[in-house]
């Protein structure tokens, strides 16, 4: 259970930087096209584009990410304790 939580904690908390900065990339050339046609109702993105950049970058990466990271074995992450602190401090 400490292994799980642990892998868990450190996961999630890349994964919501990871899905804050994706959608920076998103909005921040929307604000700049609004900012250049003073507002105006015209979109940048086809809706279908923009759709298919949020399954793409979203769940994409998420899955990959589960399944391949591991920081530590269970064993090592067991025998040293010091590896939770992070979690407490943070």
């Amino acid at each position: 259970m400490l292994y799980h939580g642990r892998e868990s904690y450190r996961k999630n908390s890349q994964l919501i930087l990871f899905n804050f900065y994706k959608n920076l990339l998103l909005v921040m050339p929307q604000l700049w096209y609004g900012f250049n046609n003073h507002f105006s109702s015209a979109t940048i993105y086809d809706p279908l584009i923009y759709q298919l950049y949020n399954v793409a970058f979203t769940s994409f990466p998420i899955a990959i990410y589960a399944i391949f990271d591991r920081s530590y074995s269970v064993k090592y992450s067991l025998q040293n304790p010091d590896l939770y602190r992070v979690g407490l401090h943070n």
